[in-house]
């Protein structure tokens, strides 16, 4: 229950470059209630893209790591010679904290240029944004975020993890798909895994639309995927339900990948080895895909690895109908044949899900508005924001 004590927040994250975490983590802080919470937000690696996007309340302490990691030697003239001295502590104390102990991460607190007051602190991020709430960070609460929909840690790496969350008051994720994952794998206590989804925010995506579509070729049927162009995604299974789709004479089809990734060069090659470049365009990473989205004829989501999927959701609200591929989030809110369709974790499932939408897009008004439903109902942001306040004043 929330009460009239003003709270002082940190969130901690790496950069707010274009990306599922940093959208949803921008999402958030823009529906927060300011006059309850003072929000301060600490990168650590860049500002990134949607920074423009925050609103004006939020603090951004940006403390940039670009010259802490890197060949030691290199680094220690490199910043000798920019008088840089502070970065030449900051990575000893990262050296030490590997070499004796993760506390000796404590030191780095007053090169973060952080408070030393929050009531509560979020690493918004595993990994180093976890390391530094522990051990570097001076709040009453602390809170993890895990937004991954697996969990490959080695046996050394789960030991190393539990010794660090005992030091967490909860960790939060966005499905409960994720939190049977992680109670599963994980000593941590299963009741302080809270489930807080990520918002979808009907109108501004709607208003992000725009009201004219951005493809050319309107006679065809136009297919979008949206995504991180890395191996969990799947993105080059689009390739490969593309190529049968036209060997099955499947013709009138346009398919646009919108992402970017250190797959990109590997997909944009292969599109030409197929002679697909009439068929698939890569239009890279994009601050507003949204046009795409809405005025797509059908979403295609092909990852085999989701927490929740922002992506699919937003296609949803946006009325657009969605195939997706099975994994632990989209189960969570696609009933197969009702509000989308799922597939399974095959090029044959992709491309039978895709022919039977495309049957169907003259009479698909029902799947939409039963899709268009469970975002209002599951995930309207007011819906979101009081599990975040339940949270951070229990």
């Amino acid at each position: 229950m929330m009460n009239n004590k003003r709270r002082k927040i940190l969130f901690i994250n790496g950069h707010l470059n274009v990306g599922g975490v940093e959208k949803s983590l921008v999402d958030l802080l823009n529906w927060i209630d300011y006059s309850c919470y003072d929000i301060d937000l600490l990168l650590l690696e860049d500002k990134g893209d949607y920074l423009s996007q925050l609103p004006s309340a939020v603090n951004v302490i940006y403390r940039s790591t670009k010259s802490v990691y890197g060949p030691f030697w290199w680094l220690l003239q490199k910043n000798l010679s920019a008088k840089n001295y502070a970065d030449i502590l900051f990575r000893i104390i990262m050296i030490l904290s590997e070499v004796l102990s993760k506390k000796c991460l404590r030191f780095l607190f007053p090169l973060l240029h952080i408070s030393n007051n929050y009531d509560v602190a979020i690493a918004y991020r595993p990994g180093i944004c976890v390391d530094m709430l522990i051990y570097a960070v001076k709040s009453k609460r602390k809170i993890a975020w895990w937004h991954h929909g697996e969990c490959d840690y080695s046996p050394l790496m789960i030991e190393v993890t539990n010794s660090t969350w005992k030091h967490l008051d909860y960790i939060v994720t966005v499905s409960n798909g994720c939190k049977k994952m992680l109670g599963s794998i994980f000593s941590f206590p299963v009741e302080k895994i809270v489930v807080i989804p990520n918002l979808i925010d009907i109108d501004k995506i709607e208003m992000k639309g725009g009201n004219c579509s951005p493809y050319i070729d309107e006679d065809a049927i136009q297919i979008v995927t949206v995504g991180r162009l890395s191996a969990e995604k799947h993105i080059e299974d689009v390739i490969y339900a593309m190529k049968k789709l036209i060997s099955d004479n499947v013709l009138n089809l346009k398919w646009y990948i919108i992402g970017d990734g250190e797959l990109y060069n590997d997909i944009k090659n292969k599109i030409h080895d197929l002679g697909l470049e009439n068929y698939i365009f890569m239009l890279g990473k994009k601050t507003n895909p949204y046009p795409y989205i809405k005025y797509a004829d059908i979403l295609v989501h092909p990852s085999y690895v989701e927490s929740q999927s922002i992506t699919v959701l937003e296609a949803m609200a946006l009325r657009t109908p969605c195939i997706v591929c099975r994994s632990l989030g989209p189960e969570e809110f696609i009933k197969s044949g009702i509000n989308g369709i799922l597939t399974e974790k095959s090029i044959d499932s992709l491309v039978l899900g895709i022919k039977t939408v495309i049957k169907s897009l003259d009479h698909s008004e029902t799947m939409i508005n039963e899709a268009l439903v469970t975002v209002k109902e599951q995930y309207a942001p007011l819906v979101i924001v009081e599990k975040l306040n339940n949270l951070l004043y229990d």
